[in-house]
């Protein structure tokens, strides 16, 4: 309580000091006239117009780009277009190198592992069908290189059968 006695008893005594100085002028008549709301109201109801009119055109280039790039028609793809063909050309390669190999009395095991690729390639394909239409081309690489490595595989085989039985025919003619 002694400080507020204290600060009642300054201004009383320094009250002409805080009365020397005069408020500034001021117009009156400007609280008394109405504000232009109208003017506020429509420049905002034009901001908030412009502004839903450039959201509605974004999402709809946006849907549009979306639309695009997602390949939503398996049939735009291009891997889905030539699949078939890839299909028929890894197939009759495989089918090949398969007679090719029925030459040579070869590991059973073999015919395992290729089952096995040809069971990878089927669970494949029905991947293919349920997956969304974005990611059909990362499946379809994948089937791809499947048969590119199954081919692979043959030719490796073949080769290496190839080269063991033209040594062995080496050795039996230096004998």
């Amino acid at each position: 309580m002694d400080r507020k006695d204290n600060l009642e008893e300054f201004i009383k005594k320094n009250r002409e000091a805080f009365d020397s100085e005069k408020a500034p002028e001021f117009d009156w008549e400007v609280l008394k006239k109405p504000k232009a709301k109208k003017a506020k109201f429509r420049t905002l109801k034009f901001i908030a117009l412009a502004a839903s009119l450039s959201l509605l055109v974004g999402i709809f280039f946006f849907s549009k780009q979306y639309q695009n790039t997602s390949g939503n028609d398996f049939a735009d793809s291009e891997l889905s277009k030539e699949l078939p063909e890839l299909k028929n050309y890894y197939s009759s390669q495989v089918a090949n190198k398969f007679a090719e190999l029925e030459k040579y009395n070869t590991d059973p095991s073999l015919a395992e592992d290729i089952k096995q690729m040809d069971d990878f390639l089927k669970d494949l394909e029905e991947e293919l069908k349920a997956v969304p239409p974005s990611k059909r081309d990362e499946v379809i690489e994948a089937m791809i290189k499947n048969y590119q490595y199954k081919v692979f595989m043959l030719d490796k085989v073949l080769n290496q059968i190839k080269k063991t039985s033209k040594e062995h025919s080496d050795d039996t003619i230096n004998i």
